[in-house]
């Protein structure tokens, strides 16, 4: 099942962290296909981490698998450190730097058995990139460096957001950013801009939350700009706020991933948002809704996002939205109700309400 590690600073006790890991449990005395474990965002031609585990009857795995395997990435173009690779150990192959797609946009690596291709597995990476990789650095940077290198990092979000142009990605180092985020620039649907935690410490080489602490205002504003990526941030005030984690109006095509708001009002405040993406974020003790979506959000995917002790309902999409998909997600302890949908979901599967007051899904 799934564990969770707790982590404070000890000289910094409001630099905390947690982190969830699952436990699989061995036993197959087959393979019938392949689970691919991949960090959810990637920056072109930068390589990435895997993790391959082999499934077999009953969903366990088979730990003494040992038949190599093939990597590819479909209708896209990656490199490959080890290829075919067939170091597994009790059923698990963990190989660093194992692939870097070479093309941004929605990526796809496929894992197949070189036996069986019918043996196999999938996961996906939104990659970004194609243009310049700028660095921020809380600790040593400066604006009025370039920003091209870690040695010449920036300083803050402030300096990023008026810098950057489409296919620009910013990596930010783990530290604490006091600040109010107003995003100043727009991508494109091919050329998106992308604001990425270093949290893994991928580029920088030290492991960390990446904390915006907005004070009483809000955390992420995207001020009406379009195609912007967002991945890793924790949104946390000195103290609870009814302003609101991250705020969207009028913005199309933004893609959160992986964001951690807490104490805020609402923790995604969205309205007229076509297109968007939310995926992996994590909100709590939010004093109004969790993730409010108004208005137009046409073309949502809300996926594996979790809602918790939020004092208004967890999850709302309301008004005329259509082609909503709405996967996987956990809604628990929200006072005013789990998940509320007016509108058209044309997905609506596994997701988990729980402990909710009023109701825990209601669709209208």
């Amino acid at each position: 099942g799934w564990h969770t590690i707790h982590c404070v600073d000890s000289t910094d006790l409001d630099m905390v962290g947690d982190e969830e890991i699952e436990a699989l449990v061995g036993g197959a005395t087959n393979t019938t296909s392949f689970r691919i474990d991949i960090e959810r965002v990637g920056v072109t031609g930068v390589s990435n981490d895997v993790t391959v585990t082999a499934i077999g009857n009953g969903g366990l795995v088979n730990t003494s698998h040992s038949g190599p395997v093939a990597f590819m990435s479909p209708g896209g173009s990656a490199n490959f450190r080890l290829n075919p690779f067939g170091g597994f150990v009790n059923g698990t192959a963990m190989i660093s730097n194992q692939v870097a797609f070479m093309g941004a946009g929605d990526r796809v690596l496929r894992v197949e058995l070189q036996s069986d291709s019918n043996v196999c597995g999938e996961a996906s990476m939104f990659v970004a990139g194609g243009g310049a990789i700028y660095f921020v650095s809380e600790r040593f940077g400066d604006d009025t460096n370039n920003g091209l290198s870690k040695a010449t990092a920036w300083k803050t979000f402030g300096k990023a957001v008026t810098a950057v142009i489409p296919k620009d990605v910013v990596v930010f180092e783990p530290g604490k950013y006091m600040e109010n985020v107003v995003m100043q620039q727009s991508g494109n649907p091919a050329q998106p801009i992308a604001f990425l935690a270093d949290d893994g410490g991928r580029f920088f080489g030290r492991e960390g939350g990446v904390r915006i602490d907005p004070g009483a205002g809000n955390g992420i504003d995207f001020n009406g700009k379009d195609y912007i990526a967002l991945y890793g941030f924790e949104i946390l005030p000195p103290s609870p706020s009814v302003a609101n984690g991250i705020v969207a109006i009028g913005s199309t095509g933004l893609r959160l991933y992986e964001n951690e708001i807490s104490d805020m009002g609402t923790g995604i405040a969205l309205d007229a948002t076509p297109n968007a993406v939310l995926w992996g974020n994590s909100v709590e003790k939010c004093s109004l809704n969790g993730i409010d979506a108004l208005t137009t959000a046409d073309n949502m995917l809300m996926q594996k996002n979790s809602v918790r002790e939020c004092g208004g309902r967890g999850i709302q999409v309301s008004v005329t939205s259509t082609n909503i998909s709405v996967l996987g997600n956990v809604v628990e302890a929200c006072t005013n109700g789990g998940f509320y949908l007016s509108g058209r979901a044309e997905a609506f599967h596994f997701n988990h309400f729980f402990s909710n007051g009023v109701f825990g899904a209601k669709l209208e």
